[in-house]
């Protein structure tokens, strides 16, 4: 509602700024994007009259990541560390965290799980009526222009820093992996993970370094939660007859792939 709230804004004063509300373009990247994706589709936003064209960079609703989905789990969680019984009506529920300090919200220990987001957009029936079908190839909501796309290294927050310089083993790679699996899927979980572990291994290769697995991770991953949602959110765009566009940004500087500092980790080591 505040990115709604937001648009409403634009619309009723960018000409003061120079602008034209007849030509408004929304971005966003990675969750962003995913916001952005999902603004496209709702009802409560009115057919072409809050934007007119939308760039997505990293990011889809289609993407595993997109929504919470389990959202009042978490509310819970936070709601019992600073002292807001769940039990309460909504509205006083809401009202009670409002009252708490900023810091007793940001310090509830909450596990994070690794590809799977704790807070972000969930659908509520209002601005989100229903989950993103990858199965609906009508098109009928992609009322936009839109430009989207991926680069190269999509998922390398997966690692830290002492695999980005070394590359992983087989049981770093099946870790990982297992994880993914686990928090994306509800069955078959052994059959995907094998049938990944197989499409992404060169098997020509007598003896896997551990940067190819490193860089084989790194493909399976970023296809599963970046290239492929966008493929797909691309193909239903395209049907609905308004200008699509996807790019795939590859280029590589000479430190490589991965926005690393010097000898910084992406994250702490495991």
């Amino acid at each position: 509602m505040d990115q709604i709230a937001a648009l409403h804004w634009i619309q009723e004063n960018i000409a003061v700024f120079g602008g034209d509300p007849t030509n408004v373009t929304v971005l966003g990247h990675g969750t962003g994007a995913a916001c952005v994706n999902l603004l496209m589709t709702s009802s409560a936003v009115p057919d072409g009259l809050l934007f007119h064209r939308a760039i997505l960079m990293s990011g889809s609703a289609l993407g595993p990541w997109a929504l919470v989905q389990n959202p009042t789990h978490y509310a819970y969680q936070v709601a019992r560390h600073a002292n807001c019984s769940p039990d309460l009506p909504h509205p006083h529920l809401l009202k009670c965290l409002r009252d708490r300090p900023l810091d007793a919200l940001l310090s509830t220990p909450i596990e994070m799980p690794e590809f799977t987001p704790v807070f972000g957009p969930s659908v509520d029936g209002v601005v989100i009526d229903n989950e993103p079908e990858p199965a609906d190839e009508s098109g009928s909501h992609y009322r936009y222009d839109l430009l989207l796309g991926v680069v190269r290294a999509e998922s390398y927050f997966a690692f830290n820093g002492e695999d980005v310089q070394y590359g992983i083993e087989g049981d770093r790679r099946s870790k990982i992996l297992k994880t993914f699996v686990r928090e994306n899927y509800r069955y078959h979980l052994s059959e995907i993970l094998a049938t990944i572990v197989n499409e992404y291994t060169d098997w020509e290769r007598p003896v896997q370094h551990p940067i190819n697995i490193r860089d084989e991770t790194l493909e399976a991953l970023s296809d599963a939660m970046y290239v492929a949602p966008a493929i797909h959110t691309a193909d239903l765009h395209s049907a609905s007859r308004r200008n699509s566009y996807l790019y795939v940004f590859d280029y590589q500087t000479k430190f490589g792939d991965f926005p690393q500092v010097s000898s910084l980790p992406l994250r702490p080591n495991r």
